[in-house]
């Protein structure tokens, strides 16, 4: 047996998408579609908005 080598998920975790949706929701007003839920953008998203969440946190 192999203990400890479970493999990873190829898409984004749930919590990843919940912080995406949250993310989206600060700076649009609006609800991401369930189309919009590729792991390409939900990465995008989260890079592109943390990084503005955090310069206007630091102003």
């Amino acid at each position: 047996m192999f203990f400890g080598t479970r493999k990873k998920p190829d898409g984004p975790t749930q919590s990843q998408i919940d912080y995406a949706k949250e993310l989206y929701r600060m700076f649009h007003g609006r609800e991401l579609k369930k189309s919009e839920l590729t792991k390409e953008n939900i990465d995008r998203i989260i890079s592109e908005y943390s990084n503005k969440l955090h310069s206007v946190i630091n102003e």
